[in-house]
């Protein structure tokens, strides 16, 4: 994001690229086929959902857009007809009153309205 600020310059993104990946892969432990970097501007939205028209970006990048490549990431698989399962990762509590509310992500299984949850 915001290579619009430095002219869509091809080292800048590479430099950036360079060091990302160097992090993701040796330290936060993700495998570099599964990473995709890709040039774009959150405040033009050049390249965002519509491929890149910038002279400057297009004539070093003719690759996907961002939309693009999230779309067709792969979707992690879940066990749908295992028992319903939620890792927890914090708990909300009202300030006023009683109740709480929770957030996570599902591991396994479906939940549906009126399900009891223990």
């Amino acid at each position: 994001n915001k290579l619009d600020t430095v002219d869509w310059d091809q080292d800048r993104f590479n430099n950036i690229r360079d060091k990302l990946k160097m992090f993701l892969t040796k330290q936060a432990g993700f495998k570099e086929l599964d990473l995709s970097f890709i040039p774009c501007s959150g405040l033009t939205g050049e390249n965002l959902t519509k491929s890149a028209s910038s002279p400057q970006l297009t004539s070093w990048y003719q690759g996907d857009t961002l939309v693009g490549i999230v779309d067709k990431m792969k979707t992690p698989a879940r066990a749908m007809d295992k028992p319903f399962r939620l890792a927890i990762s914090d708990i909300f509590r009202a300030q006023t009153g009683s109740g709480f509310s929770v957030s996570g992500r599902v591991e396994a299984g479906v939940i549906m309205k009126d399900d009891k949850v223990l």
